[in-house]
């Protein structure tokens, strides 16, 4: 189901004023559930984070011991998504274009599907199993995001005739989102990786194990201090204190990126038809250009920062917190994203010419 509003409005000087809000409804939404999956116990864990727990791992998860997992598609109606765009457009008037935009939108669902049932099952992310999910943001939900762009082209001469264009577009966004959860099956469902964490008011309410990694040894007091250094450093782990994390609750930070193109023309009249020659040069990204920490993305560290290890004697899990490799060093983890050393981060430029004639 989808509606659609848009609204225009000329304003002094030209400018012109576009609101658009879109709404869509899940009327049949995909859903997958594993029929031979093995219900919760009735049991759950001890301490502050208290989901339930399933049968185990293996047959112990399964109602038909012969059958691995049977990922039934059915539908749901829980899924909206919303969208608003604010543009103000400065049509092209004596060689000026200027154009600039935000949208925000929410976008939620009950399971981002694939087109592999049991794939779309196990990598859902979930508190009381993937067979009980909640609502929450979609994968590819962008909330926020702004664009322009600012344009300006003269021309000179008539039967030698040129033209100089100049444009400079500008995207900023946060897209990318992160479901923070615990690596192993804690739940004790059968599926690994799929549990989301419980954020802590202070670390010291979980237990820790300590271990040795990369030549060091990390002690439980290592680890308490190090988590709550981790997600003091994470805005949305920082508000999630004594609750749970939410699926694709995390946003990826802001991006911003500029992008420069310059035409130039040269023509000549001949016979009555024109033909002209036009050099173009486009400086993608070019604020890094300008500062090589401009324009550069964030690679997510982990999605993963604690392990689950055992569930001892009171009921309560046992933890270890991941490790992060800093300067050649095992350190203990230290930053949701850090950034990213991909060529597409960096500043490219292309050239090009065309000849044309009419």
């Amino acid at each position: 189901m989808k509606s659609n509003l848009a609204l225009d409005q000329k304003l002094p000087g030209g400018l012109i004023a576009t609101v658009e809000f879109l709404y869509n409804k899940d009327v049949n939404g995909l859903l997958y559930f594993d029929a031979n999956l093995e219900p919760s116990t009735g049991a759950t864990l001890s301490g502050p984070d208290n989901r339930p727990l399933f049968q185990g791992s293996g047959n112990a998860s399964r109602i038909h011991d012969n059958v691995s997992r049977a990922a039934v598609l059915t539908n749901t109606n829980e899924g909206y998504y919303f969208g608003s765009t604010f543009k103000l457009e400065y049509p092209a008037k004596s060689g000026l274009y200027a154009m600039a935009a935000y949208t925000y939108s929410v976008a939620k669902d009950m399971m981002s599907a694939s087109s592999i049932a049991s794939g779309s099952w196990t990598s859902a992310r979930s508190v009381n199993g993937n067979n009980n999910l909640e609502l929450a943001y979609t994968d590819n939900a962008i909330p926020h995001r702004f664009s322009g762009i600012l344009g300006y082209r003269f021309e000179y001469g008539t039967n030698f005739f040129g033209a100089t264009g100049i444009s400079l577009g500008y995207v900023g966004d946060r897209f990318g989102r992160v479901s923070f959860s615990v690596a192993g099956d804690l739940n004790q469902d059968g599926v690994s990786d799929n549990d989301l964490i419980y954020v802590p008011n202070d670390a010291n309410e979980l237990i820790f194990q300590e271990f040795t990694s990369g030549g060091k040894t990390f002690t439980v007091a290592d680890q308490v201090a190090a988590f709550n250094a981790y997600i003091a450093q994470d805005e949305y782990l920082s508000e999630r204190r004594g609750m749970y994390a939410e699926r694709n609750g995390r946003v990826f930070p802001w991006l911003h990126r500029w992008d420069l193109s310059v035409t130039q023309d040269f023509g000549l009249v001949i016979g009555g038809k024109r033909h002209s020659i036009q050099f173009r040069a486009d400086i993608l990204n070019f604020g890094n250009l300008i500062n090589d920490e401009w324009g550069v993305g964030n690679t997510l560290v982990t999605n993963r920062p604690l392990t689950f290890r055992t569930i001892n004697a009171n009921g309560v899990p046992e933890y270890r917190m991941a490790t992060q490799v800093i300067d050649g060093e095992t350190q203990m983890l230290r930053n949701t994203f850090i950034p990213s050393t991909s060529p597409n981060n960096v500043w490219t430029a292309q050239f090009g010419l065309r000849y044309t004639f009419n």
